[in-house]
């Protein structure tokens, strides 16, 4: 990251102090999506800093959206609802709707995390209402998804079920095959809840065929998770630790 680095200080004495906030999240993002979260971290609170310093709110925003992330990367939800929440505020004020709406959706992500289901659901609900309005449909689709863990969580599992058949069809319409496979996962999860493990270890199966070909290894845990909780629910007890040898040592290797 020497280039990058070096640019940084270079845009620090020019005195391009936005330049230099905008780079500090750009080796922020390279931090994060490479797993070194305590580098990333120090990046985006630099990134975060000289924002506050020279008045720059969209830049804020952007360091706060990030920091957001890594914290719920870290399991740290709480401080990831505060980071996600200031952001808001900013895009709120710059009239950034759009934007406003995905960080009701990160806030509602992160409330289901710690089981805090109804505050989860009133946020993703926000977000599902603008995103209707502006017409973003990924955004839609990630919405739907957050209402139906939800009311999973909650125990309402007809209306999880109504919300993640809508979810589902609209991620197969923009063919997005990740959202494809978050439905499918929670397929499995609803149909395992209702008792129907039939159905679930179907969803299931679709999903593991699709992240293999994919070659998608995070949704993959998922799928051989959720089919072993499955089969342990059905009382399949070999099976469920079939699948959860294959979940163990899956996460081993890329974590």
């Amino acid at each position: 990251h020497s280039f990058p680095t070096r640019r940084s200080s270079d845009l620090r004495e020019d005195g391009n102090r936005a330049g230099e906030a905008r780079t500090l999240g750009y080796l922020g993002r390279i931090f994060m999506y490479r797993g070194n979260y305590a580098d990333a971290l120090e990046y985006h609170h630099l990134q975060l800093k000289i924002s506050e310093d020279i008045g720059f709110d969209e830049e804020k925003s952007t360091a706060l959206s990030y920091l957001g992330h890594l914290y719920s990367r870290l399991e740290k939800f709480r401080d990831a609802v505060e980071s996600y929440t200031k952001s808001a505020e900013i895009d709120l004020e710059l009239g950034n709707i759009d934007t406003w709406a995905g960080k009701q959706i990160n806030i509602g992500m992160a409330f289901n995390h710690i089981d805090e289901s109804k505050e989860a659901l009133k946020h993703h609900l926000k977000g599902l209402e603008i995103t209707r309005q502006t017409g973003n449909l990924y955004m839609e689709s990630w919405a739907l998804g957050g209402i139906s863990k939800s009311y999973r969580k909650m125990g309402k599992l007809d209306t999880a079920l109504a919300y993640l058949n809508e979810k589902y069809a609209l991620a197969k319409d923009l063919n997005d095959e990740q959202q494809q496979l978050d439905a499918l996962i929670e397929f499995g999860k609803v149909f395992t809840d209702l008792a129907r493990y039939g159905k679930a270890i179907t969803n299931i199966e679709n999903g593991i065929k699709l992240a293999s070909e994919k070659g998608f290894q995070p949704h993959l845990i998922r799928c051989y998770e959720t089919m072993s909780n499955a089969y342990r629910r059905q009382g399949d007890y070999e099976k469920a630790f079939e699948f959860y040898e294959k979940f163990h040592q899956l996460k081993e290797t890329i974590h």
